[in-house]
Order: C-alpha cells, then structure tokens, then sequence
C-alpha cells in the first residue's frame, strides 16, 4: 500500500500469548523454530530491491561458525569490524516487537558464549571517560574492556587493562580527593565516625534502659544514666551517700566526658561505692542464702556492664589518661583470679549454694566476657573528640537533629578502603597488567566472537539475550 507515495507494507500476526506469534506446526513451520526463517518480500514500486524478515525464536542461536574470510577484520590497536557482504551498504537487522514495549533489540558484535566479565567487560555507548570508577569494586577490574556503540554496532574495540588503568588513575584520583574533601568538611559539622561509633553504641544501651536522650551534653548523660543504673544497684545509704560526695552541681557538666581528673574522681567513687556494698555484703557473718547471693550476682554485672560501656566510649587516654583508671576500677571488681575483686569473693560463696545460684553465676560471667569481645571501641582515644562530640550532642545530634546526624552516621565514608583499595589495584594494572598492549593481537584471537541479540531495557542499559551467529577469529591485516 502506499502512504503519502511511499510504499509500505503492513503485516498482521495472531497473537496466541502477548510473547509468541502463532506459528502452525507443520514441518516448514518447525523448521521456522528450530533454525529460523528468512522471507523475502518484493518491492512493487519502482524503486524494486526486497524487504528481508527474519523468524527468530529463542533455539534461533548458531553452533556452526562463520567461514574465515575478509569479513571479520582486527587491526593492531585492538579495532574489530564485522561486515559481511549481506550486512553492506548500511544494511542492518531490524527487530520487530509491540508498540508499547519498553524493550528494544538490536544485532551487535558481542563476546560469545558465557565468557565473565571478569575477562571481557562489555561496555554499549559509553566511553571510558564516563564510567563510573567509584562504582568498581576491587575484584570486578576485568582484563579487557570491550567498547560498542549502538550507532555501529558492528564496530567494536578492546581496551586491554594496562590502557584503562592508566586513564582512570586522573579520575580515581579526582574522586578520592572531592570526597577527602567532602569527609573533611563532614568531620567539621559532626566529627569523626570512628569516635562516634562507640557513643551511638552507649546511646542505644542507655535508650534499652529507657533513658530519653534531649540536647544535653555527654557529661549530662553520663551522670544521668550512671545513677539510674544505681538506683537498681546500691541500698539508699550507700546511694544517698554517693550522691552527697558526686553533687549534681559538681559532677553533671559537660567536662565530666573529658576532664580526666573530673572523670577519675566520679568513677573512683562510684566504683567504690558498688564494690563496698558487694563486699560487705559477701563478707558478713551470716548465713549467704541464694536470694542474698543472686542478688549480688545480678548488681555486680548490671554494674559492670554499665561500666564496661562507659570505658569503651569514653576511655581516652591522652593526657593522665582515663582508659587505664577505669580499667582498674573494673578489675577490682571483676577478676577471676585475684582473691580481693568482688567477683573472686563472690565465686567462694556460691559453691556453697544451689546449684541455680552457681548457673546465674555463670551465665553472668560468660554474658559480661562475651560483651567485652563484641563491643566496638576506637583506639587511641583523645579527650579533645569527646569535646567535640559532647558539644555536638548538646546541639541535638540524638533529638531535633537525629535525622541529619543519622544520615552521617549510616553514610559510607567513601573515601575509606574500598576506593584506597581501588586505586591500589588500578595502580597495580598500569605496573604489571593482566593483558599487555602488545598481546592484544593473540588475546582477540582466542576470544569467543559473536554477533549477538542485545536488549536495550527502559534504564539504558543492554543485556545480552542469546548468540546470533558465532565467528571465526578475525583477519589481523
């Protein structure tokens, strides 16, 4: 028929499901399944020449190899030109497919068969300034690129690694610096990750507490939750008077997180307080009874837990140092094998109680050890960061600004190891390749060529569906 004077054709195909053509299954149409069809349609206009259509199904793939000849040509800087005679003069596949489809398909030079992209890394339309390197994990860097475009599909160029580690060396190096640069101004607003790490892990064990965190200080903090934690630990005497010699006016202020001598005063009397109380206890001349002994079980190890968080999130130990101190302070209380700590004490007791009283025994003891392995602690702690946190956290970093700080918190540092041990790697290609420039000629050789159905999906990008026709390697001029 003919449409504003050109000739068209128009075709109508009965659709048994919305992906298949309804094909009889007469000899010649399994023939069509099994190997495909090729109709030639003649153009009455005067222009003549034919409409060649092609019927492809999913067993349309080739096992035969193209003949070698002067069609398939590979120079020496790694260029590869597919054209067949009945591929010339412009002349190309078209795919037929619904309207409405997302998906489009087209014929192209490809690597066949199941090679890794480990080996060869197809790349459609993209150049290798556009890739995006921040993106490439160490283990992905593959020994070739292989470049395609849609507009020539039939042109292709390998890319050995020794060539694109040397031009994405300039723009690994770019991305590392914009994001050192971005890191840096991130420590400015929130300081440092690994500082933090431990505080968020004493904020989550405070909240399991039921402790509200609002736009205090960590000195504030800590004050507040150490002495809720007593009020469940120490009798009234002993509690009503440690807070007489720890006053909230003295001890509740910022500076309580770092000044060690502030922080070693607090945490020498708090500690002494408990282990009076547990001692005193354990030592009397009565009759130790498992409810007496239970309950001193649970009030050493709530309070060695408390401690052992405080020691990890805020154990500097710049300066005199707090870390040692609060070191001691626990293993005055907790020492399996010196006959003065609390729980050395307490263990002589209970072998002389039920065997329940020996279980919780236990079972606090491999709780709290367990604890001490898991716990993330930052080494070399300086009293300036926890400064510096404190006045963050009195700024809202855990209530009005949780939101933004979250989003800090759980970001990936990208400056960090993956992209270090990127440009490692990449470095590494440029000294001893994988695949030198002067072997590219025998790589391509060896290589699997095809020509390939690509689908181009609505994102952009292309997926290999299956192998056309497969090639002998190509002529090397």
């Amino acid at each position: 028929q003919k449409v504003n004077g050109r000739d068209f054709y128009s075709f109508i195909f009965k659709m048994t499901k919305e992906e298949s053509v309804e094909v009889s299954l007469t000899p010649e149409g399994k023939n069509f399944i099994k190997k495909g069809k090729l109709l030639r349609f003649p153009n009455a206009g005067p222009s003549g020449g034919c409409l060649d259509m092609f019927f492809l199904s999913n067993l349309h793939g080739s096992s035969e190899k193209q003949v070698l000849g002067d069609s398939f040509i590979s120079d020496h800087l790694g260029n590869l030109v597919f054209s067949p005679s009945w591929l010339s003069n412009g002349e190309a596949f078209w795919f037929l497919s619904p309207q409405s489809s997302v998906s489009s398909f087209h014929l192209a030079l490809h690597v066949g068969g199941e090679v890794g992209q480990k080996k060869i890394l197809p790349t459609f339309d993209k150049e290798l300034d556009t890739l995006e390197w921040r993106n490439f994990k160490v283990s992905e860097l593959p020994e070739a690129i292989f470049q395609v475009s849609s507009q020539t599909p039939l042109r292709g160029k390998i890319i050995t690694d020794q060539e694109y580690a040397s031009k994405a060396q300039s723009k690994i190096l770019i991305h590392k610096k914009e994001q050192d640069d971005a890191i840096t101004e991130q420590k400015k607003s929130w300081g440092d990750r690994k500082v933090w790490k431990p505080i968020v892990q004493f904020r989550n064990y405070a909240q399991a507490k039921g402790y509200v965190f609002q736009k205090q200080s960590l000195g504030h903090a800590i004050y507040d939750l150490t002495f809720e934690v007593l009020r469940k630990v120490l009798d009234d005497a002993y509690f009503n008077l440690l807070m007489s010699k720890c006053p909230r006016e003295s001890f509740r202020v910022d500076s309580l997180s770092h000044d060690v001598r502030m922080a070693k005063s607090f945490w020498a009397q708090v500690s002494n307080a408990v282990k009076s109380q547990l001692d005193q206890s354990i030592a009397l001349p009565r009759k130790y009874d498992d409810s007496i002994a239970q309950d001193d079980i649970r009030n050493l190890f709530t309070f060695l837990e408390h401690l052992l968080h405080v020691e990890v999130a805020f154990g500097f130990n710049d300066g005199e140092g707090l870390l040692k101190a609060l070191e001691q302070y626990r293993d005055g209380l907790f020492d399996p094998i010196d006959q003065r700590s609390t729980y050395r004490m307490l263990f002589e007791q209970v072998v002389r109680n039920s065997q329940e009283t020996r279980n919780l025994l236990d079972e606090h003891k491999k709780k709290y050890e367990g604890l001490q392995k898991i716990l993330a602690r930052k080494n070399d702690l300086k009293s300036s960061e926890l400064k510096r946190c404190s006045q963050i956290l009195a700024w809202g970093a855990f209530n009005d600004k949780k939101a933004a700080f979250d989003r800090y918190y759980h970001s990936k540092e990208s400056a960090g190891g993956d992209l270090n041990d990127l440009l490692e790697r990449i470095n590494s290609r440029v000294i001893s390749p994988k695949l030198k420039m002067t072997e590219r000629s025998a790589y391509i050789d060896k290589v699997p060529w095809a020509l390939s159905v690509l689908k181009k999906n609505s994102a952009g990008g292309f997926v290999k569906e299956s192998d056309f026709l497969l090639l002998a390697p190509p002529q090397i001029p």
